[in-house]
């Protein structure tokens, strides 16, 4: 029997900083939270898109996606005006999440 998991919005925050578009969400999936972090960058080497898990060590890292222009916020510059950005970084989120519930296997 497989069931439904329940995934609770606990925060998430936006912002344009230091020539960078940044997206956070951390949710709670069943039991386990989760944080996406997502930072483009003006250079792609500075970009990143993580997934991390609460531990009682504090968050680990359980799923960094390597190229952040093959993500749809990798086709947005820290100029972008409007939210249009975001709606790209609530997408690229969720499919991050996906990876890392079946990483953490929950």
């Amino acid at each position: 029997m497989y069931l439904t998991p329940v995934i609770t919005l606990l925060d998430e925050q936006f912002s344009t900083l230091n020539q960078s578009l940044n997206f956070s969400r951390v949710v709670k999936h069943n039991t386990q939270r989760f944080k996406v972090s997502i930072r483009r960058n003006a250079y792609d080497n500075q970009s990143h898109a993580t997934v991390s898990l609460w531990t009682p060590n504090g968050w680990t890292e359980v799923h960094r996606h390597l190229d952040i222009r093959t993500l749809l916020i990798g086709g947005y510059s820290y100029v972008a005006t409007g939210t249009d950005w975001v709606k790209a970084a609530h997408k690229d989120a969720e499919e991050l999440l996906r990876t890392a519930y079946s990483i953490a296997a929950v």
